[in-house]
């Protein structure tokens, strides 16, 4: 799957479906929604359908801010922005979760 095309195709559907503008409200409070549909999903597959939901919001509104920043292909600047994110992660310094509460998260080192 080409994620930029992927990206792209539901940055077109959302503005014919929700319209312009950032939405940061309505797309947060859609994203708490789904959590508890996370919490309360009978079985895994059911929980993954909910977690793609998240990320499908997740990515819309970071979509509808980068091309609020002049961002001229958001899809093209999210798939790179997400891509360097995960590199800033992997260099990161993380503490061993086997020493953390179980449910808590796992945060990388700040130094």
């Amino acid at each position: 799957m080409d994620l930029t095309a992927h990206l792209a195709r539901q940055r077109a559907f959302a503005l014919a479906t929700f319209g312009p503008g950032l939405r940061d409200e309505a797309l947060a409070a859609h994203i708490r929604k789904e959590l508890v549909e996370v919490a309360e999903a009978g079985d895994h597959a059911h929980a993954a359908e909910e977690w793609v939901d998240v990320v499908i919001l997740a990515s819309e509104a970071a979509l509808r801010r980068l091309e609020a920043s002049g961002a001229a292909d958001p899809a093209a600047a999210l798939a790179e922005l997400l891509a360097r994110k995960m590199a800033a992660n992997e260099a990161r310094r993380w503490p061993d979760w086997r020493e953390l509460p179980p449910g808590a998260p796992v945060e990388h080192v700040r130094d």
